[in-house]
């Protein structure tokens, strides 16, 4: 997780035309590789996104190096923790065994995205609006700056960055009224 976030960092500080070289092919359904925030955008944020290793819609930085090693490993880890996760679920909410699973049987569609947000100005405090994450499962990995925020009850709760921690949020697909 620590390499991953460092290997993030370093690659959103390379200059936008260096990261212009990882940009996505038409045929991808998202844009896979690198793409930021259109300037119009009220989302001020840059991502490189990828599908499942193997996937031919995967477009891989070649720097820093080690950077598409560290991205695969990642999504396979993440992978099998989600399938853990999923059944601890399908237990906890009373569901019939691999009831996620088979929901959610085309894991072809899972993604994973690195994100950098800009900094705020005089003008602009956000990174992203305000959203419900329409998934099933998010795990999101926090550096040190913080912003990350959760909605419990009509009220906004900062999410204090922990190193070595994943926080997971259950999408709308799971929520249950």
């Amino acid at each position: 997780m620590s390499k991953a976030l460092e290997l993030s960092k370093t690659f959103f500080d390379y200059s936008y035309e260096e990261k212009l070289k990882v940009t996505a092919g038409s045929a991808a359904p998202l844009p896979a590789g690198y793409n930021r925030q259109p300037e119009h955008s009220p989302d001020k944020n840059e991502y490189l996104l990828m599908f499942p290793p193997g996937s031919d819609f995967n477009v891989y930085p070649q720097n820093p190096p080690e950077f598409r090693e560290i991205l695969e490993e990642i999504f396979i880890q993440l992978t099998k923790i989600g399938s853990l996760l999923e059944n601890i679920l399908n237990e906890c909410l009373g569901l019939p065994a691999n009831f996620l699973k088979d929901y959610n049987c085309d894991r072809s569609w899972d993604f994973m995205a690195s994100l950098r947000y800009f900094p705020a100005t005089e003008n602009e405090n956000n990174g992203i609006l305000e959203h419900e994450d329409g998934n099933c499962i998010t795990f999101v990995f926090q550096d040190d700056v913080g912003g990350l925020q959760v909605r419990n009850n009509n009220q906004w709760i900062p999410v204090t960055p922990i190193e070595a921690t994943i926080v997971v949020n259950l999408g709308d697909v799971i929520q249950l009224q």
